[in-house]
Formats: structure tokens, C-alpha cells, sequence
């Protein structure tokens, strides 16, 4: 028998649930994925490879002839590199949760796949498969199970609360944890 609850925190767009102590994700087509857990260590790795990009500096009078450097943050050619550096960051770190921390549980409509890829490249000259790895499985992830951005928001969201320890597990972690320490 399949046990199935919901979960505590449920999106109000898709489905997040457990079944068989594994977590869930259902979309509003009706398609589930597994969702599993990703090492905050490879999330660090990504923001490491895409640093913030530092504003320029400026020089404030202080008085008597001296001055101090401050960040411009409101320089505009650096607002432009801040808002590309900013979309980026998103982009890699939503491919980096939906590649490794969603796993199929049902064939992929190869068919939606190839007519979205055909579509995206003849009507706007945009190539899915050089977005994310590339793949039709993370192109029907990505493009064609979502229904909106509020439920692709709803998929990462999942993800991303799948890929930190709660409480209750640090806590039963502590309790599992039978090392003989000696002082």
C-alpha cells in the first residue's frame, strides 16, 4: 500500500507530498517528480563561479581638501552588470537544483519536448538545448511540465527546502549518532 501525505509546507501552486518517505512533486498536468536533496556545498561552488560584480568607485569631499572612496552602486553601466550577474544567478542556481534534485518518475512526452524546442527556435532563434545541460529531460523539467512561474517558483521552492536540514533532522541525526568520544 502507498502512503501518501501532505506536506507541511504545500505550495499553493503544484503538489508537494510524501509518499513512501520520499518526497513529491506534482504538477497541474498531472506529472509527479521525486525530489531529492541537493549538497549545499554545490550550491557554494555555483555562487563561487558567478562572483557579484563590484561597483565602481566614487570620490566624496570629507573637508579640507580630502577625500574617501565609496561604492556607486547607482552607476548605471554597473546597475546593467548587476542586473545580468543577478539573472544569471538565478538561472544557474535554479538548473543546478532542477538538474540533480529532480528525478523522472515517468516517461517524457518526447513529443511536447521537440514541438517546444521547434517552436522556441523558429519563432524567437532561442536554442533549449544550450539552456541548462542541455538535455530533453531537463528541457521538459524546465519548459513544459511547469504551467506558470508560480509553480515553477512552487518546483524550486520544493528543491530548495529538500536540500536543507530541518530541525528534526539535525535532531535525529544527533540522536543516531553513537560515536565513542573520549575526552
Amino acid at each position: 500500500m502507498t502512503q501518501e501525505t501532505p506536506s507541511a509546507n504545500k505550495p499553493l501552486i503544484g503538489n508537494l507530498f510524501i509518499r513512501n518517505g520520499k518526497s513529491y512533486f506534482r504538477f497541474a498536468k498531472g506529472v509527479e517528480v521525486r525530489i531529492k536533496p541537493v549538497s549545499p556545498a554545490l550550491v557554494q561552488e555555483v555562487q563561487r563561479a558567478n562572483p557579484r560584480p563590484a561597483p565602481p568607485l566614487r570620490q566624496i569631499a570629507v573637508g579640507d581638501g580630502t577625500f574617501m572612496e565609496e561604492e556607486n552602486e547607482s552607476d548605471p553601466d554597473y546597475r546593467e552588470k548587476f542586473k545580468a550577474w543577478s539573472m544569471k544567478s538565478e538561472d544557474d542556481f535554479a538548473d543546478l537544483l532542477l538538474e540533480l534534485g529532480v528525478e523522472l518518475v515517468t516517461p517524457i512526452d518526447q513529443q511536447a519536448v521537440d514541438a517546444i524546442k521547434i517552436f522556441m527556435l523558429k519563432r524567437f532563434a532561442v536554442d533549449l538545448t544550450q539552456k541548462g545541460d542541455g538535455s530533453d529531460r531537463y528541457i521538459y523539467v524546465r519548459y513544459v511540465l511547469p504551467e506558470s512561474e508560480a509553480e515553477l517558483q512552487a518546483l524550486t521552492q520544493a528543491l530548495m527546502g529538500r536540500s536543507k536540514p530541518d530541525e528534526g533532522a539535525i535532531a535525529q541525526a544527533i540522536e543516531n549518532f553513537s560515536g565513542n568520544i573520549q575526552g
